[in-house]
């Protein structure tokens, strides 16, 4: 298999309901819990998260998910989604994959499937696939929280419904509005802390009835009847938000919430997985000789080599802060390799 890049985003029509926009991600209830026990605030820090981003196509090189623009544009519309909380993405690079099966048949669902393609997980980084289809799907996360998910090329920024930033807010902790899994939420919001997404500034969401008679909508309207656990059903869903499914049914998606800001801000701040994908503000890195492998390093502000640091051979390097210094005892030659030092993309 020879690496490269792709972006995997397809959702079909709600009304039809042949397919979903996103997978039913795996819920890591000890990731939860602890993320939960540390309460996190809205904006209270800057964080500086490595992202990855890999390009499938067929055996043969056809059929590639996406551009290496489109790739572009999916990572500006993160930098924009997650801006609000003071998070900044910093990328990382792309490559791509040739791989017919990956391209066209992963299957979300099945363990052998999805560890074939976390074998291509760039270390320290979130890793965001892009697919010619998922069956079924217009994206995963495989699990909440995650340092990798899928989307499908129907998916991409342009058909405006945000999929990849909605895939990596499942990576980041967050839950679909409508999830039913902890429990039904009430219209009064009583049980936020615990049903529902667990989080209370999102309404309580009736799209978990979707295909139930008592669902009913026109357009970016539900006018249907299901009742919440009090009998209610003066629904008024979140349809702007960017962790539900109203985008299909005509709604415009367009932002999170303070609350999932502080879920996402908990979860970087327990998760195993997450925090390796955090920029720390300063950054000594050195002495290292390297000639093969990957090596992703980043900065909030400045990044300085120290020492003898070598990179050639088939390395793959990005170096990336507001300012990279490389000082005595730095050298880059790689050979089949690459070698990228750049400034962060970051608006602080």
């Amino acid at each position: 298999m020879k690496i490269k890049l792709l972006i995997l985003l397809t959702c079909c029509g709600y009304t039809a309901f042949a397919q979903k926009p996103c997978g039913n991600p795996r819920i890591d209830r000890e990731a939860m819990a602890r993320a939960e026990a540390t309460p996190g605030t809205a904006r209270a820090v800057n964080n500086m998260i490595r992202v990855y981003f890999h390009i499938l196509k067929n055996d043969n090189g056809s059929n590639p998910a996406a551009s290496l623009q489109e790739v572009q544009l999916e990572f500006q519309q993160l930098q924009t989604d997650f801006a609000p909380n003071n998070i900044c993405f910093a990328y990382m690079g792309v490559d791509s994959i040739n791989s017919t099966l990956l391209n066209n048949s992963l299957d979300s669902d099945n363990p052998t499937m999805v560890n074939i393609l976390a074998s291509f997980n760039v270390p320290n980084c979130i890793n965001i696939y892009y697919m010619w289809q998922l069956p079924g799907v217009g994206g995963s996360a495989f699990q909440i929280p995650s340092n990798f998910c899928a989307v499908a090329r129907g998916s991409l920024v342009a058909d405006g419904l945000r999929v990849v930033s909605h895939e990596v807010g499942h990576c980041l902790g967050l839950l679909h509005t409508f999830e039913t899994s902890q429990g039904l939420e009430n219209i009064n919001g009583s049980n936020c802390i615990t049903a529902g997404d667990r989080v209370c500034d999102t309404p309580a969401d009736p799209y978990s009835y979707l295909g139930q008679p008592c669902f009913s909508s026109n357009m970016c309207a539900y006018t249907g009847f299901c009742p919440d656990l009090n009998g209610a059903t003066n629904y008024t869903p979140p349809y702007n938000n960017i962790m539900n499914y109203w985008g299909n049914n005509g709604c415009t998606i367009t932002s999170f919430t303070s609350g999932q800001y502080s879920r996402i801000n908990s979860f970087l701040s327990s998760s195993n997985l997450l925090i390796p994908t955090l920029s720390p503000y300063n950054l000594d890195y050195g002495p290292v000789t390297m000639n093969a492998g990957s090596i992703m390093q980043s900065a909030a502000n400045v990044l300085n080599t120290t020492g003898v640091v070598q990179l050639a051979g088939s390395i793959r390097a990005s170096l990336q802060a507001r300012l990279v210094r490389a000082g005595p005892g730095f050298s880059a030659r790689p050979m089949s390799g690459k070698i990228v030092m750049k400034p962060a993309e970051c608006n602080w």
